[in-house]
């Protein structure tokens, strides 16, 4: 993307862009038809020519050919007083280039979770000591309890099968803390102790 100083018209063997074009499968220049087209749409209109160019990648392929995406030159010049001449002088000697990509839908599926997000403390405000419960899981997890400005304060590794945990809070000054329940994946869940003495 951007002022590449060549054109992507040039006969292949003098082509710069010619690896790219070769795979049409895997690579597209989004402003490829600005080139084949209107000289008045061309990014250098000094030269004249096209060597600003927008090169994207297949993932993005149905998504520039959506009705509500665009790619063109934009004519700051026609907005000037002096066109052409004001904008060169002052600005650039390039036209901008830009895509608008109105982008698809995604639908990602990922697994149903073998437990719930569901996390129990008691007490809460603690004393002496907490008790957290969460369903039973089939994985391993890490119960994490963080302060208030996200430092981990204490960790612990839960074996596979926990349902419950007991921390011994005598270490801990009285606060507000946040408790993380983490399986090798993602989040489990979390919740909010005070810690009163």
């Amino acid at each position: 993307l951007g002022d590449l100083n060549d054109l992507i018209t040039d006969e292949p063997e003098h082509n710069v862009f010619q690896m790219f074009l070769d795979e049409p499968e895997e690579y597209r220049f989004a402003d490829f038809d600005i080139a084949l087209n209107d000289i008045d749409q061309w990014s250098y209109p000094s030269w004249p020519s096209h060597l600003d160019h927008i090169l994207i990648t297949n993932e993005l392929f149905d998504d520039l050919e959506n009705d509500g995406s665009t790619v063109e030159t934009i004519r700051i010049d026609d907005y000037l007083p002096g066109g052409w001449s004001q904008y060169e002088s002052n600005i650039s000697d390039h036209r901008p280039v830009a895509m608008k990509l109105e982008m698809n839908e995604v639908v990602v599926e990922v697994d149903e979770p073998t437990y719930t997000s569901q996390v129990l403390v008691y007490p809460n405000p603690a004393g002496a000591y907490i008790e957290v419960s969460f369903p039973q899981t089939k994985e391993a997890l890490k119960l994490t309890l963080s302060n208030t400005q996200g430092q981990t304060i204490r960790s612990f590794e839960l074996p596979a099968g926990s349902q419950a945990w007991t921390i011994n809070t005598d270490p801990f000054s009285t606060g507000v803390y946040f408790l993380s329940l983490h399986s090798a994946r993602q989040i489990v869940g979390q919740t909010r102790v005070n810690i009163v003495r």
